[in-house]
């Protein structure tokens, strides 16, 4: 599975990082970033569910 985060759509609301801080981080500009696009087979639930909680609908995942 890949993720990957619309830094155009991003508020960052840190929520991904609070969730999920083996794999999102924050940029310089305060928008998040998947700190890996290939998602551990051990992080695929939790990359889903951090997915699935992003406010703005900004984490894409695919490959699922």
């Amino acid at each position: 599975m890949k993720v990957k985060v619309d830094r155009s759509v991003c508020t960052g609301c840190e929520l991904c990082v609070g969730l999920s801080p083996k794999l999102f981080a924050l940029n310089a500009d305060l928008t998040a970033r998947a700190i890996r696009e290939d998602v551990p087979r051990e992080l695929v639930e939790e990359c889903r569910d951090t997915a699935d909680a992003c406010p703005v609908f900004a984490i894409q995942v695919s490959g699922v």
